[in-house]
């Protein structure tokens, strides 16, 4: 489904505050090195925790407003740091029973079919785990998925929108939300189309486990996206318009902090 947003900086409002409250994870990608450090100051960010490091990514190349990385779709992706006590098991928030947010600015080039932004579906590369999401662009349709895994149904929910919205030439702000309380999901491009769709015909249960995070390509390998991203923001909420409306900044964009 899709609806016009009005934008507020239509009628000469000036541009919200931003409150960072649930802020777990904040990657700026404009690090002159592949280290991916996590740039959240919120109550609620999760530390050096949520650091990462990018593999063959091209840094320092010029973004919609700031420096960002670029990701070839051969062989570059990026990777969480875990070790010592860190595993993937801290992305549940990103999970059922959890309510999440994201947002980031993407342009999108050639791609292989099912390319991921992220992906934590697979346990070893092989078997669906319960309840994990991932988002692939498909080169077939030209559209984009959110989609919701389970050990049974496999992908019991695709929410997906058309390539109008996104195209190789052009910079594009990205929301996806996930409210557990209705079951919703969400996600706005440019501040001007939205797509809903509900996750209650996954038929999830409770007995969700950690298995793997990967950003720019599937789990182990292959499918990777190529792409220059920036200011990519996790959340444990659902995030208010606000928000949204201050990172969109009326289209220029900006980041989470001055």
């Amino acid at each position: 489904m899709s609806n016009f947003v009005v934008n507020p900086y239509q009628f000469g409002e000036p541009p919200p505050t931003m409150d960072d409250t649930g802020l777990v994870c904040y990657y700026k990608f404009d690090e002159s090195s592949l280290s991916v450090p996590n740039s959240s100051q919120s109550s609620d960010s999760g530390g050096t925790n949520y650091d990462a490091t990018a593999v063959g990514a091209t840094t320092n190349v010029a973004g919609k407003y700031d420096d960002c990385f670029s990701f070839d779709g051969i062989d570059d992706y990026m990777q969480p740091d875990i070790s010592g006590g860190v595993n993937y098991s801290q992305w549940n928030f990103l999970k059922e029973p959890a309510s999440w947010s994201m947002t980031y600015w993407l342009r999108r080039f050639d791609l292989v079919d099912a390319g991921r932004l992220w992906d934590q579906c697979y346990d070893g590369g092989a078997t669906l785990a319960n309840g994990t999401t991932n988002y692939l662009y498909s080169g077939n349709t030209g559209g984009a998925n959110i989609m919701v895994t389970n050990s049974t149904a496999g992908r019991p929910l695709d929410l997906s929108f058309p390539s109008t919205y996104y195209n190789g030439a052009s910079w594009h702000f990205y929301v996806h939300t996930y409210d557990n309380s209705t079951l919703g999901f969400r996600s706005l491009i440019d501040y001007a189309n939205e797509f809903t769709g509900s996750r209650g015909a996954a038929g999830l249960t409770s007995t969700n486990s950690g298995v793997d995070m990967t950003f720019m390509r599937t789990v182990g390998s292959g499918q990777e996206l190529s792409a220059e991203i920036m200011d990519w923001t996790f959340w444990n909420v659902v995030i208010p318009d606000s928000n949204i409306q201050y990172l969109w900044n009326g289209g220029t964009g900006q980041g989470v902090y001055p």
